[in-house]
């Protein structure tokens, strides 16, 4: 009976081999048709262990995105949750603090503020959520870090201020009158009435200041394109000039020569009557 049992898987195995054989002959077929090879695909589908949970194995060319992705995930983030917005460059007016920083803050606060709260257990990292920032760290402790940064901070560079109105007539380069700056606000206000004001019935903080930056972005374009066609209209009264006294110099041009051309054939005339 047991020789039976080991003829038989014998026999399994050599149909095993056999079957292993003919589809790795006609993969190899199939990937020469392509003018493949295993060995490329094998190099261009390297994968390797995800550090944040050793059960995934990720390809290399989506590392990068999985990391990030799992590490939220291990933190206990939800990924259809509203995240903060990532740190800018740093910069004169961008402020950093490590954890050292912070515990050096907060403890000096804890000192000075009478009553003051406590929140963070001065391990956890920083949160990446607005609901995450509200429970990580006690109000305290917010308004203690706020006040640091705003102390640290440079203030930005000023932008120009912009008239979307004129208080100068640029026909003839003078100030205009009271009256007649009252007058252009009035005629923009009639021409944008869209900027006139922001409906905040049924709308939320971030919608209200959504809709207002919108305005002001759209009131900045047009008053760019009011600056650039006015250059422009200036450019062309130039070089419309410029082409009429080119042609004005032609036709004096033409006039002398045929004022010239007439003298010379009145001079030989009267030679010839002589």
């Amino acid at each position: 009976m047991m020789d039976i049992n080991i003829e038989m898987r014998e026999k399994q195995l050599e149909n095993f081999d056999q079957f292993i054989s003919n589809s790795k002959s006609n993969l190899d077929d199939i990937l020469s048709t392509l003018d493949w090879t295993a060995d490329k695909i094998k190099a261009e589908n390297k994968r390797t262990i995800c550090p944040q949970n050793p059960g995934h194995l990720i390809h290399l060319k989506g590392y990068r995105e999985h990391v990030d992705d799992c590490s939220l995930k291990v933190n206990g983030y939800d990924l259809k949750e509203n995240f903060l917005a990532e740190p800018g460059e740093r910069g004169d007016s961008n402020v950093y603090f490590d954890k050292a920083e912070k515990i050096k803050i907060l403890s000096e606060a804890h000192y000075t503020v009478p009553n003051f709260r406590t929140g963070w257990n001065g391990m956890d990292e920083d949160p990446k959520t607005a609901d995450r920032l509200m429970t990580t760290y006690s109000p305290d402790e917010r308004l203690a870090l706020y006040e640091r940064a705003r102390i640290a901070a440079k203030a930005p560079k000023e932008v120009p201020e912009f008239n979307l109105t004129g208080a100068v007539n640029e026909a003839n380069n003078k100030e205009l009158t009271y009256e007649e700056v009252l007058e252009q606000e009035r005629n923009a206000k009639r021409r944008r009435i869209k900027y006139k004001s922001v409906h905040t019935s049924k709308k939320n903080h971030t919608e209200v200041l959504r809709d207002v930056i919108k305005n002001q972005m759209e009131a900045y374009e047009d008053w760019i394109k009011e600056q650039q066609e006015g250059s422009q209209k200036s450019t062309s009264r130039s070089s419309v000039h410029s082409g009429h006294s080119r042609d004005s110099k032609r036709r004096r041009s033409r006039e002398r020569s045929s004022r010239r051309s007439s003298h010379e054939h009145q001079s030989k005339y009267r030679k010839n009557r002589n």
